[in-house]
């Protein structure tokens, strides 16, 4: 018999008045003590979840039947975590067994092997943007401890997150994975948070220190990613670049497991020893809703075809859904201005969806003076915020659904006002990830570029926001004698050598410290923009009064100036020999890739 009961929420004190009660209902699974897990929603408009002890892959109706099937597996307790594929099929990891299963919408299932010297339950498993399924692969204590790759084919590839092939960890092994909004995978591993690109290039982004271990992980619709930590009993929020911002959980020990972004904007994750459902704003706010069944243990969590969420309870052995509670969320697509100083800026949003009594939301911040005009637009003035950093912007209808904007808004920095010749520019590079400036809320723009900063802003500008260069770890990358591990920027030089963009300054040096001249900024930024075997044609000597034919890299700066990156120093001339400032080099990058 299902159980249904409308229960008002317990409410953190950030969350505001006015929130509707939620409706949760909780159906039985026909075999007894099954331990549901990992749930999902599949192609077919069903709920699709894992039976942990009873080695069975359930299907339920949005109105709660149930069918299940049996997986023939030689270990039993494997299964735990499963997600939809892109074949219209459901996907699941079965590595006690060394495996990785599929089964169709009609029950059929096949099994795929994976390589594994030390088999260990996998808890999660989702879609990349690659097309592929990628899963954990935790092996304890022992390596590889992995990121697993399986083509809808069923091909499979484990990526080493300990040892040289990714990413160094010093803790356990990963356990969530997500796909993240920068076009990589995101996964929890231990008190570590990591990110591999599709290639399975991977490395560390945020250490939360001993005393945290994250467990599930999900993409918010902030474009951070989101997962619970049960040892440090909060939700943490990481942006793309590996910045974490925990949020205590109300409730005490309360196990958080599950986590999901739901239909209205905002993050919803299962407390287990809590007992609770919780729901997370973008901005932080906590609501729990406590379940009609005790110490019924929630685990997984996932969005249904019906605007609600769906939930496993493993000790008491059912499925469980709970309404938002909320209309549809507002969006927001734009702020006008997009940028202005570190706070009191008069913005206005556009968008739809926004109801009167509506909360705004800068970073983790309340903005002030906030008026709902219309159901498009929302005037309101940006609160005091960190110099020379983006924020999103969340609006909060009253019935807590959420819209947000990703980094719309830009404070300053305390040195690029608005009214800066190159304010425009370096606006553009900081959106673009590829600086965050000099320190201390400022830029510095008039201070010279270094030829270890140039080597991340080529590839940044070259690859795109959230690029890392792999980790150098064959003896041939070692090609510079002033460049170690110990400069921060080793990475990204020599992966500026591999590309071919640099062979350095001479003398099997690099010169990391030396500032980047004018001319040597031209081959920088070509190679970078057009690839290493680009020639620019002979020099015609009549571009700029300083530059002849013979000048050294007159072909480069004559090309930079016929693609309309440069038109020189002024007074006719180039000035090739002279220092590139970072005010300057803003405006080259953002000419020379487009941004």
């Amino acid at each position: 018999m299902k159980r249904s009961l409308v229960i008002p929420p317990v409410l953190a004190a950030a969350i505001v008045a006015g929130v509707s009660a939620q409706s949760i209902t909780e159906f039985p699974i026909a075999t007894a003590a099954s331990a549901p897990q990992a749930i999902t929603a599949g192609p077919d408009g069903n709920l699709w979840f894992t039976e942990q002890a009873t080695d069975k892959i359930g299907r339920m109706t949005t109105s709660g039947t149930v069918t299940e099937f049996p997986i023939a597996v030689s270990v039993s307790g494997s299964l735990f975590g499963i997600t939809a594929g892109p074949d219209g099929n459901l996907w699941f990891p079965d590595l006690l067994n060394k495996k990785v299963g599929r089964i169709t919408t009609g029950g059929t299932v096949t099994e795929y092997p994976v390589t594994l010297a030390h088999p260990f339950i996998s808890g999660g498993i989702t879609t990349g943007p690659d097309g592929a399924l990628w899963f954990t692969a935790n092996s304890g204590f022992f390596n590889p401890r992995g990121i697993g790759r399986v083509d809808t084919s069923g091909n499979a590839v484990v990526y080493d997150v300990w040892g040289s092939q990714c990413c160094y960890y010093a803790d356990n092994g990963p356990f969530g994975v997500a796909a993240g909004s920068d076009g990589a995978l995101w996964f929890t591993a231990g008190h570590d948070v990591g990110r591999i690109e599709t290639g399975g290039f991977g490395m560390p982004m945020a250490d939360l220190g001993s005393g945290f271990a994250g467990a599930m992980i999900a993409a918010g619709p902030d474009g951070n990613l989101w997962f619970t930590d049960g040892t440090g009993n909060q939700i943490v929020r990481v942006t793309t670049a590996g910045t974490p911002t925990g949020f205590p959980i109300p409730t005490a020990n309360s196990a958080p497991s599950g986590m999901t972004a739901g239909s209205d904007g905002n993050l919803w994750f299962t407390e287990s020893a809590g007992n609770k459902i919780g729901r997370i704003t973008p901005f932080g706010a906590i609501t729990e809703f406590p379940l009609p069944t005790k110490s019924a243990s929630p685990s997984g969590i996932a969005p249904g075809p019906d605007g609600a969420l769906w939930f496993t309870e493993s000790s008491a052995n059912n499925v469980g859904r709970i309404t938002t509670g909320a209309a549809a969320p507002p969006a927001v697509t734009s702020v006008s201005p997009p940028s202005g100083p570190a706070g009191g800026t008069a913005i206005t949003l556009t968008g739809s969806g926004f109801v009167a009594g509506a909360s705004v939301h800068v970073g983790d911040l309340d903005a002030a003076s906030v008026t709902v005009v219309d159901s498009g637009t929302i005037t309101a003035t940006t609160p005091a915020l960190p110099a020379g950093n983006l924020f999103d912007i969340v609006v909060t209808n009253p019935d807590t659904g959420s819209g947000s904007l990703s980094a719309g808004w830009f404070a300053d920095f305390g040195d690029v006002p608005q009214s800066h010749i190159f304010h425009t520019a370096v606006e553009a590079i900081v959106r673009a990830r590829i600086t965050t400036g000099c320190g201390a809320g400022i830029y510095c723009p008039d201070d010279p570029v270094n030829r270890s900063a140039m080597a991340k802003f080529i590839l940044r500008g070259k690859h795109g926001p959230y690029y890392y260069p792999p980790r150098p770890t064959s003896p041939a990358y070692y090609t510079f004698a002033d460049v170690d591990s110990t400069n921060p920027l080793y990475q990204w030089i020599y992966e500026l050598a591999a590309e071919a963009i640099t062979t350095g300054c001479g003398g099997a040096n690099y010169c990391p410290s030396a500032p980047v001249t004018r001319d040597a900024m031209a081959v920088f930024l070509l190679r970078g923009k057009n690839g290493s075997s680009f020639l620019p044609p002979d020099p015609t000597g009549t571009v700029f009064g300083d530059v002849q034919t013979a000048t050294y890299l007159a072909r480069w700066i004559e090309e930079l100036a016929d693609e309309g990156i440069t038109a020189g120093c002024g007074a006719g001339n180039y000035c090739p020999g002279q220092s590139v400032t970072r005010g300057e080099m803003a405006k080259f990058l953002r000419r020379a890739f487009g941004l």
